[in-house]
């Protein structure tokens, strides 16, 4: 549902699979994440789950709301 969300919004992302890649699992098991999806903006903002309220205030703020 999140790529969905920001594909329909026309953000950009970039997705790594945490059961192909265990570099990335790690990364966020030492950033103390216990659940997937994990979401980083290039901002700084980060959350996990489904969001479609904080992906629809970022599409607004860069005008593809």
């Amino acid at each position: 549902m999140t790529k969905k969300k920001l594909k329909k919004h026309g953000l950009a992302f970039t997705e790594l699979n945490v059961e192909e890649n265990e570099d990335a699992a790690q990364f966020l098991r030492d950033a103390g994440y216990t659940e997937a999806p994990v979401v980083m903006t290039s901002d700084g903002r980060e959350w996990t789950g489904f969001r479609p309220d904080l992906i629809e205030a970022i599409a607004k703020e860069l005008g593809n709301g």
